[in-house]
């Protein structure tokens, strides 16, 4: 957060319009000098923050796979297959993609 501050900062003072800038018409290069080296040790900071984090043995969760319906249970497959375009008809058709959903419904129970 400080860091994009202190960039948007120096963009201001470097780019911005004349109501927009800072107190001085150009910055001195001191004080660029000094945002510089914030960033530089912002960064750098950012950087050791993975490996420290590294250090640590923190177990995840495997993620468990989703578990099928019963075998018991009475599939109905549909197919959608989507228009053609006129002036394609009789072309042959090219498999790009496919998704495939399964989801449970409630049906009214059957009489033998």
């Amino acid at each position: 957060m400080e860091l994009t501050a202190i960039v948007k900062m120096l963009e201001r003072t470097l780019y911005g319009t004349r109501s927009e800038r800072l107190r001085s018409d150009t910055p001195i290069d001191e004080q660029i000098a000094f945002v510089l080296d914030e960033i530089v040790t912002g960064v750098a900071a950012i950087e050791a923050e993975p490996a420290q984090a590294g250090g640590q043995d923190k177990s995840k969760r495997a993620s468990r796979p989703r578990k099928e319906f019963g075998a018991h249970l009475e599939r109905v497959e549909i197919v959608v297959e989507p228009e053609v375009p006129p002036g394609c008809e009789g072309l042959e058709k090219v498999l790009i993609g496919e998704d495939v959903s399964r989801r449970l419904d409630v049906t009214p129970t059957k009489s033998a």
